[in-house]
């Protein structure tokens, strides 16, 4: 038999290996001259096939403490995803021999397609809104959004599934002001993450208008020394109680 260790899972019955991880594939085989397989004379030879390589007849490491053969092969971090199949063949030393064949999976990495910002422009304190759209063929774990302010602090919130897309609702109370930079992060079900980004974000700080102050109401002597016309248009600008106050006020000066 073919055995597998370190994966992650099994789909459909196959174990499935992350990118940059190690295979470690086992037999077990036995004869009734010479014993167990580990522990005898047999002997097994392995022949892999991935999507980038072949390996043919390399021979297989036997164990005595697992009373089989063993060999570790090495997943490169960028290695296609895809198919391998494997084949074990042992053999005892009169040439009789035995077949066996299984297979295993090197993980789709995860993929951020798209990433929009509600907005480049926010006020402070306002909401802003990431639309994400990921995938990965074994299936996603988490997406998140990070944010890089200003003055190198960063801001971490999950985005939660929504029909077809990954959004996160953020309110921008607690920012900094400035230029803030937004990434997407996708992780797969076997720990494999892809980041997309990253995308400009401006913060701002809410428009205040600006406040108009009222004229000082103008005091008797201001009325003496004004043109008479000018006089009149100050007087009609006050109220009945201020006009009938001021020239009160004069009067009683003459």
């Amino acid at each position: 038999s073919i055995g597998f260790e370190g994966y992650s899972r099994l789909i459909n019955g196959k174990p499935i290996y992350r990118r940059g991880s190690s295979v470690i594939i086992t037999t077990k085989a036995t004869d009734i001259e010479e014993g167990l397989l580990g522990t005898g004379t047999l002997k097994a030879y392995m022949n892999l096939t991935t999507p980038d390589i072949t390996i043919k007849n390399r021979e297989m490491v036997p164990s005595p403490l697992y009373i089989d053969a063993r060999q570790l092969y090495e997943i490169e971090a960028q290695a296609t995803p895809g198919l391998c199949n494997v084949s074990v063949l042992v053999l005892d030393s009169d040439e009789g021999m035995d077949e066996a064949s299984a297979s295993f999976l090197i993980n789709s990495p995860p993929k951020i397609t798209s990433m929009d910002l509600s907005s480049e422009t926010i006020t402070l304190g306002d909401d802003l809104t990431i639309d994400i759209a990921a995938y990965d063929a074994e299936g996603v774990a988490n997406v998140t959004v990070a944010l890089q302010g200003p003055q190198g602090e960063w801001k971490n919130y999950t985005a939660e599934k929504t029909d077809s897309l990954y959004r996160c609702t953020i309110n921008t109370d607690t920012f900094s002001t400035g230029a803030w930079s937004v990434y997407g992060i996708v992780t797969d079900l076997e720990s494999e993450s892809y980041t997309f980004g990253p995308l400009s974000l401006q913060i701002v700080t809410p428009y205040v208008p600006p406040m108009v102050l009222p004229s000082p109401t103008p005091t008797p002597e201001d009325f003496e020394a004004m043109p008479v016309e000018e006089a009149v248009e100050k007087l009609e600008e006050l109220t009945i109680e201020e006009a009938a106050g001021i020239l009160e006020q004069i009067s009683t000066e003459k």
